[in-house]
C-alpha cells in the first residue's frame, strides 16, 4: 500500500505507457491523466467525480468480475490486485487492458483513495513478446510501489518470484532456490502453522488468501510481510497454482505497537493519578475536617481553659499536616522539573538522627514498638549536605517504617565506608512488608504498593518517591534492600562524603535570644486584602511590640506607604485592583527606599525570583510561621537604624 509520500509516482507514470486514475472511497474518479484520455478518449472534465459504471466504461460481460474486484479493493481491504478486463472506449470500442489496483493512503495509515494502472494490452497481446514488456513494465512499477509478487506452482512445489521479494524475505539476488520449503523456511516458527492454515483453507474454499506474519531471517532479525494471493483451478476444479503479492509492513507494525504501549501506559498513568487524586482528597480533607471541628468547638464561651489548649493543639498539628503534605506536592514538582535547590551546609549526623529517632520516639512507643538507632564504627562529626533535604529523607524513610509497623521494631543503623567516603544508613523493619508487584511501583510518584495498605494506613505515595529523588539530587540513593510480605522491609540511604568537615555553628543554645517584645517601636506597613489574614496578622505583631497599619489592596499601600513613616512594608501578592508586585515597582519608582517583605501562598523558587525583580527585598510563604516573621523582620530592621531588643527567652517570641 503506498503512502501519500509516493504521490510524486504521478508524475513518473505520466511518461510511461501506463494510464492513471484516481478514485475516491465511493470510486468515483479523482484523476484521469492524459494517458487514460488517450487509450479511452474520455477528457478528464467528463469522467471525474463519476463512477466506472456511470460513463459506460466497464464491458458488460466484465461488469460482474469489476465490481468483485473493486468489492474486494474497498470493502475487503485487499492491499494491491492485477487483473485483466475489457473497457470501452468513449467510441464504443472495446479495449483489452492489464490493471494494477492499490490503495493510498495517508499519514497514520488512513485510507486516502485507490489509484490504478493500466495498460492497453489490445496491440500487444499479438505477440508473446510484447506480453513480456508488459510484464517488465507492471514489475517495474511493483518494484516502484516496494511491492514483490510471487507465483507458486502447487504440482511441483515450486515458486517464482519478483526481485523485491528475494529482498523482503532476506535472499540475495539469485540464492532463492525457487522451492516452497525455502519460503517456509524463512516463515517465524510462531507462525508458520497459522501461514499454512489459511493457505490451505484458500485453497480449499476456493477463496483469497490473505495473512500477515513474521519472518525470522538468519542474522536474527524480525520482519512483518502482508501476502495476499488468489488461487486458480484447471478445468476439473483442481488447485494448480497460486499467485500474489507481498510488501513489508515491519515499519507500520512497530508504529502499531507503540501506539498500544504508550495508550497502555497513558491509561495506566490515568488510573495511577486518579486513585492518586481520591486519596489525595482523603489526606487533606481529614486534617481539615478536624480543623474546622475544632474551631468551631473553640467558639464555645464555656469550655475550660485546659480543653483549649487540647484543641488549639489539635489545630496547630493538622495544619502542620497540611502544610507538610503540600511542601511534598511542591518538592515534588520541583525534583520533576529540576528546579529542587541543594543548599550545602555543616551537618552532625549523629546528632540529626538523634533528633530525627527522638521526635518520632513518641509515636512508636504509642503503637507498642521499639525504636532502636545503632552507630557502626565511628562516623564523621559533621559532612557538608542540605541539612533540610537529609532530614526530610529521614523522616519520611523512619516515619514509614514506625507507620507499616503494628509489632516487633524499627532499626535504623548508620555506619561510614571510609574507603569510598560513603555514609550508608539502613532502615530495617518488622512490619508489613511489600509484595513483588508492589516493589516495582515502589519510587513511582502517584503509584503506592498495595490500595488495601494505603486504606489501611493512609499516605499519598509521594514519601518514598519524593525521598529517593531528594536522595538523589542530593548525588546519593534510596533502595529497597530486601522486603517480604508481613516480615518487613529493608531500605537502604547512601550518601557520598566529598569533605568531613568540623561544625562551625554555634549550637541552638548558643544563639541570640529574643525578647518577650523583639518587634517593639517597629512600624510596619500590611498590605493584604484578606479579613482574616489581617486579624492574624495583627495579633502575631503587636503582640510582639510592633505598631501595625493595614492597607487592603495594592493602590491604598502605595498611598499610605508614601504618606506615612513606616519602617517595612509587609506586602501580600494577590491583591485585587492593584496586586503585590505592581505596588512594589510603583513604590520603588517613586523613590520609596524601605524593605519590602513578600507574602504570598506560592512556595516555588520562580515565585520568590519574581517578588525580588519587582523590587522586594525578601520573601515569605503563607502560611507564615511566626518565628521566621519574627526573625525576618528584624533583619531588616536592621537597615532602617530601628533599635530592638535582643533579651529574654527565645520561646516567647
Amino acid at each position: 500500500m503506498l503512502t501519500t509520500s509516493d504521490r510524486h509516482l504521478y508524475e513518473r507514470l505520466e511518461n510511461t505507457p501506463f494510464a492513471l486514475i484516481e478514485w475516491d472511497e465511493q470510486f468515483r474518479v479523482l484523476r484521469w491523466s492524459q494517458r487514460a484520455a488517450d487509450i479511452f478518449g474520455w477528457q478528464p472534465s467528463e469522467t471525474v467525480g463519476k463512477t466506472p459504471w456511470e460513463f459506460h466504461f466497464v464491458h458488460e460481460e466484465d461488469r460482474e468480475h469489476v465490481a468483485h474486484l473493486i468489492q474486494n479493493l474497498t470493502g475487503a481491504g485487499e492491499a494491491a490486485q492485477i487483473s485483466h478486463n475489457r473497457n470501452y472506449t468513449k467510441f464504443g470500442e472495446t479495449k483489452h487492458c492489464a490493471w494494477y489496483n492499490s490503495a493510498l493512503s495517508a499519514p497514520g495509515g488512513d485510507l486516502k483513495s485507490y489509484f490504478s494502472l493500466i495498460m492497453d494490452e489490445t496491440d500487444s497481446l499479438k505477440t508473446a513478446r510484447e506480453l513480456e514488456l508488459q510484464s517488465e513494465r507492471l514489475a517495474i512499477a511493483l518494484s516502484a510501489a516496494q511491492m514483490g509478487c510471487w507465483d507458486w506452482d502447487l504440482s511441483s512445489d515450486r515458486v517464482v518470484w519478483t526481485g523485491a521479494m528475494e529482498s523482503i524475505f532476506g535472499y540475495d539476488a539469485g540464492q532463492f532456490d525457487g522451492r516452497f520449503e525455502s519460503v517456509l523456511i524463512r516463515i517465524h516458527p510462531e507462525d508458520t502453522e497459522k501461514v499454512i492454515t489459511l493457505i490451505r483453507e484458500a485453497v480449499r474454499e476456493h477463496r483469497d488468501y490473505d495473512s500477515e506474519y513474521r519472518l525470522l531471517l538468519p542474522g536474527g532479525e524480525v520482519r512483518w510481510v502482508h501476502c495476499h494471493g488468489r488461487p486458480a483451478y484447471d478445468l476439473d476444479g483442481k488447485p494448480i497454482r497460486m499467485m500474489g503479492t507481498c510488501v513489508e509492513t515491519t515499519n507500520r507494525k512497530s508504529v502499531e505497537e507503540d501506539l498500544k504501549t504508550a495508550k497502555a501506559s497513558a491509561e495506566t498513568s490515568n488510573q495511577l493519578k486518579s486513585a492518586f487524586l481520591a486519596n489525595m482528597s482523603h489526606e487533606i480533607r481529614t486534617p481539615l475536617g478536624v480543623i474546622l471541628g475544632f474551631s468551631e468547638l473553640l467558639a464555645d464561651p464555656e469550655i475550660e481553659a485546659a480543653e483549649r489548649a487540647e484543641y488549639m493543639g489539635v489545630i496547630a498539628r493538622n495544619g502542620e499536616h497540611l502544610s507538610r503534605l503540600i511542601d511534598d506536592i511542591l518538592d515534588l514538582s520541583k525534583v520533576e522539573a529540576g528546579k529542587l535547590d541543594v543548599h550545602r551546609s555543616s551537618l552532625n549526623v549523629k546528632r540529626t538522627l538523634e533528633d530525627v529517632c527522638s521526635s518520632l520516639q513518641a509515636k512508636a512507643l504509642n503503637k507498642g514498638i521499639a525504636l532502636c538507632l545503632d552507630f557502626v564504627g565511628v562516623l564523621p562529626e559533621a559532612i557538608r549536605t542540605d541539612v533540610v533535604r537529609f532530614k526530610q529523607v529521614l523522616i519520611n524513610l523512619i516515619g514509614n517504617a514506625v507507620k507499616f509497623t503494628d509489632r516487633g521494631e524499627v532499626r535504623v543503623l548508620a555506619a561510614f565506608e571510609a574507603t569510598r567516603s560513603l555514609l550508608k544508613i539502613r532502615v530495617q523493619d518488622s512490619g508489613v512488608g511489600i509484595s513483588e508487584e508492589g516493589q516495582t511501583t515502589l519510587f513511582e510518584p502517584f503509584a503506592q504498593a498495595d490500595r488495601t495498605i494505603t486504606r489501611r494506613f493512609g499516605g499519598t505515595g509521594l514519601g518514598l518517591a519524593l525521598s529517593r529523588k531528594i536522595a538523589r539530587s542530593l548525588s546519593g540513593d534510596l533502595t529497597l534492600v530486601h522486603s517480604a510480605v508481613g516480615r518487613g522491609s529493608l531500605f537502604e540511604f547512601t550518601l557520598p562524603v566529598a569533605s568531613v568537615v568540623k561544625r562551625s555553628e554555634p549550637d541552638q543554645e548558643g544563639r541570640a535570644q529574643l525578647s518577650a517584645k523583639p518587634l517593639k517601636n517597629l512600624r510596619i506597613l500590611l498590605a493584604e486584602d484578606a479579613p482574616d489574614n489581617q486579624v492574624l496578622m495583627d495579633r502575631i505583631l503587636r503582640k510582639r511590640g510592633a505598631t501595625l497599619a493595614i492597607a487592603s489592596d495594592g493602590g491604598e499601600a502605595v498611598e499610605r506607604a508614601l504618606g506615612g513613616e513606616f519602617d517595612i512594608v509587609l506586602m501580600d501578592i494577590q491583591m485585587p485592583k492593584v496586586d503585590g508586585y505592581e505596588a512594589t515597582r510603583k513604590l520603588r519608582e517613586q523613590g520609596f527606599s524601605k524593605p519590602i517583605i513578600a507574602l504570598t501562598a506560592h512556595a516555588m523558587k520562580e515565585e520568590r525570583n519574581r517578588c525580588l525583580s519587582a523590587g522586594c527585598n525578601d520573601h515569605l510563604s503563607k502560611p507564615v510561621n511566626p518565628r521566621d516573621l519574627v526573625e525576618i523582620l528584624l533583619k531588616f530592621a536592621k537597615t532602617t537604624g530601628r533599635e530592638v531588643e535582643l533579651e529574654g527567652p527565645a520561646n516567647r517570641a
